[in-house]
């Protein structure tokens, strides 16, 4: 999977310290339809759902983050020569709230901490 230049303004930014920026959320663009695809990604506070988002959308990682309040992602990106919508929501770990906000999502990614066995 490749990301499009849409993200690129974030990589390059300029700023010397543009990794501890957040990524910015972009309104969910026009595609044909079918062709969106939903990502939740679940699990407890402090396990790396928020880490594992901005490694997949910037192929950078963060060693510091900041609480989440439950951010949707949007990115086009090309998957096997179609551009497709991705939208990933990043969620505060409370499950229901994921079902209300995200009815139609298809897809969903666990994340568990191997430190934290409560999680």
């Amino acid at each position: 999977m490749r990301l499009l230049a849409d993200h690129q303004r974030t990589m390059n930014s300029g700023s010397s310290n543009f990794l501890l920026v957040p990524i910015p959320e972009h309104p969910v663009p026009d595609c044909v339809p079918n062709k969106n695809v939903k990502i939740v990604v679940l699990g407890a506070s402090n396990v790396g759902k928020t880490a594992l988002i901005v490694r997949f959308l910037t192929k950078r990682f963060i060693g510091d983050y900041e609480a989440n309040t439950g951010a949707l992602y949007s990115r086009k990106i090309s998957l096997d020569g179609e551009v497709v919508s991705l939208q990933v929501q990043d969620t505060p770990c409370v499950a229901l709230q994921v079902r209300i906000s995200q009815p139609q999502s298809l897809e969903s990614r666990l994340c568990y901490s191997l430190q934290l066995g409560q999680s």
